[in-house]
């Protein structure tokens, strides 16, 4: 019996990548469940245009200003997991992409009833010319040479993820009834936070704020949203590409000068391949005055709610 994979994503407003993420990984997933978390760009058109298309995508919506991420994840993995149509389960943001099969490989490394520990390998900008290249993933990014602090994603065995919990961030994973000693494939997930300065500006911003709405914020849960919106506020909202590839490059590093910026691998591998375009530009669009008036409507909303009126 084949091995299937299934991948969950919890997405906001990440519509300027939202169709290359489904169509990338469609080649390695047999199902990606996506919960779309109060977007306010046209993701559920995205969504629905490549499902209407034939691929393997379904789509459910959370309205909901105040929520626990990884509570969230959780409970849809163990969702799915119960479904007992999948060997293994990946919850990935919508930032990330397998380029390497995981399929050849994760049986030798990760039963059902384990967790296995997939390597982040960060892709930065090269160029801000990402809606007008043929295939903009492919073309316009390349990897850092090292990854000053490595950063791991999980992929889950079913009988695992019927009753585990997934941490913040999806870098680890616990199951008190499987103990487990997870162990690091031989792989690596390709991620892109960072591509424009719109969709910077747009990230940043909301997230640290999003973060700081969050009642149960660990301590030094998402440091570097917080950097980022900081330095996006001393450049006045300007970010030029020198500004942004600088962003990209120190990706989740502390803010220490001490700490070298990495280098690129100009020659390194690729996401995707060639032919992996945005096909449908007119839904990619970024409008962050729109976001923004989303955002703070969706807390007044909750304010008010909350008073009774």
């Amino acid at each position: 019996m084949p091995l299937k994979l299934a991948a969950i994503s919890m997405v906001r407003n990440e519509c300027d990548i939202l169709e290359l993420f489904i169509k990338i990984n469609s080649r390695v997933f047999d199902a990606i469940y996506i919960l779309d978390h109060m977007s306010s760009d046209r993701s559920y058109e995205i969504v629905n245009t490549l499902k209407l298309a034939g691929y393997p995508v379904k789509y459910s919506r959370l309205d909901n200003t105040h929520f626990s991420q990884n509570k969230i994840i959780t409970s849809l993995v163990t969702q799915v997991a119960n479904l007992n149509e999948f060997n293994y389960i990946v919850p990935l943001d919508a930032d990330e992409f397998f380029t390497e099969n995981p399929k050849d490989i994760v049986e030798k490394f990760v039963s059902i009833s384990q967790f296995g520990l997939i390597p982040w390998k960060t892709f930065c900008p090269i160029s801000e010319q990402y809606f007008n290249s043929t295939a903009p993933l492919y073309e316009l990014f390349r990897a850092r040479a090292s990854e000053p602090e490595q950063y791991y994603k999980v992929i889950i065995g079913n009988e695992y993820a019927k009753s585990c919990t997934v941490s913040p961030g999806n870098h680890f994973a616990s199951n008190n009834s499987h103990s487990c000693q997870p162990k690091i494939l031989p792989l690596h997930l390709s991620h892109v936070p960072i591509r424009s300065s719109e969709q910077l500006i747009n990230k940043a911003i909301l997230g640290s704020y999003s973060l700081r709405l969050k009642p149960d914020r660990a301590n030094g849960e998402g440091f570097h949203w917080d950097l980022m919106a900081k330095i996006i506020r001393d450049k006045n909202f300007k970010m030029n590409h020198s500004d942004i590839a600088d962003i990209a490059a120190r990706y989740a590093l502390p803010n220490d000068p001490k700490i070298e910026t990495p280098s690129l691998l100009i020659d390194g591998p690729r996401i995707g391949i060639t032919t992996d375009s945005i096909e449908f530009k007119d839904l990619a669009e970024i409008n962050n005055v729109k976001s923004f008036d989303a955002f703070i409507s969706g807390i007044v909303d909750m304010g008010l709610g909350k008073r009774g009126l």
